[in-house]
């Protein structure tokens, strides 16, 4: 096993405009980083790996509302994924913001697509964020942001608690717990030796349940990043696939923050004459070479 020392990179590439194929790429520490406009099962015999969100998986297979909410939790492989009807669908530049649906309006999974795929495909619970109403002391009607996760009891192997987050609180979770999600989801065993063609697709966890989408988008931008730089060339290519033509700009504002981030401590840490700072944040990691 030959190991040398890889030096982090950033290489942006120009966002590529067009109806159906707008795109955007990164590479970093050795990870290509690609935000894709389209279904992620235009990937399929692409990757080694896709991983979707379970609710919105579920939502279109039948109407479930009394699912578990033990986020993070993982389910598969399977050989499909499940997509909207093309009339189920809004147009990608409608924007309009809509929470998990806990009626039974929910009538697309009658429609849905079910996609054989040439690869594994596995599902994670992720962030669901509904509206309630709640009445404050004058009986005015307020409808709030809600989330209601299930975790883990600190200590204990088993025991779940479930959780209860209002308003901004609830966004705040939900972000936290989409990172949580991109990171188990890339932790995730891949069923090959073939280190060089290490690729995994991945959904925006959370953009299709109720999460509003640039929270998404700042959440998801910065698990991947972070985990291209502490983990050099675990994967050459990461996929993650957005449903909006807003979607790349947003994506885009938020991993030129994180390059900038990652920039600025390198020149104070040059600035300051701090070696050993310095080659933390310049020299990320290890990759390993048969």
């Amino acid at each position: 096993m030959k190991k040398s020392i890889v030096m982090m990179t950033c290489v942006v590439t120009t966002i590529l405009h067009g109806a159906e194929s707008q795109s955007l790429k990164y590479n970093v520490n050795g990870t290509e980083i690609i935000v894709q406009k389209g279904h992620i099962s235009s990937a399929t015999g692409k990757v080694r790996l896709m991983v979707l969100g379970r609710n919105e998986q579920k939502k279109l297979q039948a109407p479930d509302f009394g699912d578990s909410m033990r986020i993070g939790r993982s389910f598969g492989p399977h050989d499909f994924v499940m997509k909207r009807h093309k009339d189920d669908e809004s147009a990608s530049d409608d924007d309009t913001y809509k929470p998990f649906d806990l009626s039974a309006n929910n009538k697309s999974y009658k429609r849905a697509e079910k996609c054989v795929m040439d690869n594994p495909v596995i599902t994670i619970i992720e962030p669901r964020i509904f509206h309630t109403i709640l009445y404050d002391e004058e009986e005015n009607e307020q409808i709030i942001h809600t989330y209601c996760p299930e975790r883990a009891v600190v200590g204990e192997e088993i025991a779940l608690k479930r959780e209860k987050f209002f308003k901004e609180q609830a966004i705040i979770e939900a972000k936290a717990d989409i990172v949580l999600c991109c990171k188990k989801a890339l932790g995730i065993e891949i069923l090959t030796t073939d280190k060089q063609n290490r690729a995994i697709a991945l959904d925006a966890f959370g953009s299709h349940t109720g999460v509003p989408r640039e929270e998404v988008a700042s959440a998801m931008a910065s698990a991947l990043f972070n985990y291209a730089l502490e983990h050099c060339g675990a994967y050459k290519t990461i996929i993650l696939f957005v449903k909006k033509r807003s979607e790349i700009a947003i994506y885009k504002k938020f991993l030129d923050a994180e390059i900038k981030k990652q920039m600025d401590e390198l020149t104070l840490a040059m600035q300051a004459g701090d070696i050993d700072k310095f080659k933390n944040i310049f020299i990320m990691g290890e990759n390993d070479e048969q």
